[in-house]
């Protein structure tokens, strides 16, 4: 099904009322939620009505939110590429330094990577590399999510849209230290990982599948409940 795009434009905004679902959700969850007021707040994001009905309710249980509360982080993602979410926190500085918020690349301006959008829906994104994932291949990385039963491997822009977005809102730096693979095939071969998030600056990045190392691990997020 196909939804309009967003409104980017500078319409006047509304606040938007969370129903039953979406405030339960926030309740659980607490600052691990990323909702679409936030999406407003921060990538100025105005969501079609359409795209507002679409995602009305929280297409997770109860029982799982609380389960996920502390290592998740609930995301409402309205479609945007990587290179917009750069574009729209251009001018946001790094309280340590006054570094931008993206360390300076323009490999994947041009290309999918940068300019690709997922599907509009709610995600629950570990705020963690999969345990057990890092010192492994993609392939075992892959093999280990697919294994859970209930996980899958999220695209870059996904986890950009994330990690950004838990940032703004709360202040606190996601993967600072570390890489996760994600699903996104980058052009020069491999899957793109996004982070560290160091005090310069966060970045995206592939080294190859090929490359092995105590400080690259997979991300993962929920699937949708049946």
């Amino acid at each position: 099904m196909h939804f309009p795009e967003a409104n980017n434009a500078g319409t006047a905004n509304t606040t938007i009322s969370l129903i039953a679902s979406q405030a339960k959700a926030h309740e659980i969850m607490g600052e691990n939620f990323f909702g679409i007021e936030e999406a407003r707040k921060h990538f100025g994001l105005n969501p079609s009505k359409w795209q507002l009905a679409y995602m009305e309710e929280v297409p997770f249980s109860e029982e799982v939110l609380r389960a996920c509360k502390d290592t998740h982080i609930l995301v409402a993602y309205i479609p945007i590429s990587i290179v917009s979410v750069r574009a729209k926190t251009a001018n946001i500085e790094l309280p340590e330094n006054h570094q931008h918020i993206f360390f300076k690349q323009d490999w994947y301006d041009e290309n999918a990577v940068g300019n690709g959008e997922s599907e509009l829906k709610w995600y629950l994104v570990l705020k963690t590399p999969v345990p057990d994932s890092k010192s492994k291949l993609w392939q075992a990385q892959k093999i280990l999510v697919d294994s859970t039963k209930t996980d899958e491997v999220p695209e870059a822009n996904v986890m950009v849209y994330t990690i950004i977005g838990h940032f703004l809102e709360t202040g606190v730096r996601l993967f600072e230290n570390e890489h996760v693979r994600t699903n996104t095939l980058c052009p020069r071969g491999g899957h793109v990982h996004v982070g560290p998030f160091f005090s310069v600056g966060f970045s995206v990045n592939s080294w190859g599948d090929d490359v092995c190392s105590d400080r690259i691990g997979v991300s993962a997020c929920r699937k949708i409940e049946a």
